[in-house]
């Protein structure tokens, strides 16, 4: 699985909270200082590698970031800074070697409401390589995003939301903005302390399932991704230290 319905459902909980953990409990009397990532083999359910290591300051913002392969080579370094109006990103990749091949950085550009209404790409040549503009609807969800390439539009999207009694997101439509057309639903089930992420293709195909497990902070501690016939593809830990 590609893990797209992951991405999205972190993106629509995260856009506006400057790269905070993705179940941020701002009640916690703890701080987050680091959040890992590992790699667990479903057979003998013991670690394989470390997938990423994030670091937040006192106020909860994620300062630096680093991803590992299955060797445990470097292969992403991402630095951010803040001010009031924008968060930059700066990215820089590695191969295996530990050799820089890419570097980059991304701007996001907040509005008053703390919203990311757009998100840029720029090469290490001050090139503008991508460009993203978002709007919100009225509960704060993602409503339109429109993918620009070299100042041409690639991609523009309607996201169309379903929800429950209590107010929660069951159901996320993914529509191709010029004609209606669904290009992915991806179905949210809630239980004690667990979210399952169901993504589901323009056909009615079941394309892959994401299982998040966090604790009473709001924390996420395991995630399994499964296939389509609910079998388990891969599995991750989260480990945690505080201030």
């Amino acid at each position: 699985m590609k893990g797209v319905s992951l991405i999205l459902f972190i993106l629509i909980l995260l856009v506006s909270c400057n790269e905070q953990s993705p179940f941020y409990d701002s009640y916690s009397p703890l701080m987050i200082k680091t959040q890992s990532k590992y790699s667990i083999n479903p057979s003998t359910n013991t670690k394989d590698y470390k997938v990423f290591e994030k670091h937040y300051d006192k106020n909860g913002n994620l300062t630096f970031h680093i991803e590992y392969n299955e060797k445990y080579n470097v292969t992403s370094k991402s630095n951010y800074t803040y001010n009031e109006s924008e968060k930059v990103v700066f990215v820089t990749e590695f191969n295996e070697n530990g050799d820089t091949i890419n570097s980059f950085k991304k701007i996001y550009k907040h509005n008053s409401k703390g919203q990311v209404y757009q998100i840029e790409k720029i090469d290490k040549n001050g090139d503008l390589q991508e460009l993203r503009r978002l709007e919100y609807d009225e509960k704060g969800n993602i409503k339109i995003e429109i993918i620009e390439k070299e100042n041409v539009k690639v991609n523009e999207m309607n996201y169309d939301y379903i929800y429950g009694n209590s107010g929660e997101v069951n159901s996320i439509y993914i529509k191709d903005y010029s004609n209606g057309e669904v290009l992915k639903k991806d179905s949210i089930i809630y239980s004690e302390n667990q979210i399952d992420l169901i993504s589901i293709d323009s056909k009615g195909n079941i394309n892959g399932r994401v299982s998040i497990i966090y604790d009473d902070s709001g924390n996420i501690i395991e995630e399994v991704q499964k296939s389509n016939d609910n079998k388990v593809k891969q599995k991750f830990i989260y480990s945690y230290t505080y201030y």
